[in-house]
């Protein structure tokens, strides 16, 4: 099955919109290949004390 070879650039579209990067090595022992992704790391965000509906998880859905 052959594809369109998109993926790997759409990939990097995603990738490097969100300030990370990927780049494609020869796999171990030369056969396949290896994919690295890096991406930044962020804090979690935190949830205001006011908003008590989001942190019990009640108003999911709504």
């Amino acid at each position: 099955m052959a594809g369109t070879g998109l993926g790997l650039s759409i990939c990097r579209g995603f990738i490097e919109a969100h300030g990370g990067g990927i780049v494609a090595h020869d796999g171990p022992q030369g056969v396949g290949t290896t994919i690295v992704i890096t991406l930044p790391m962020t804090a979690m965000p935190t949830v205001a004390e006011d908003d008590e509906d989001l942190q019990d998880g009640s108003a999911e859905g709504n």
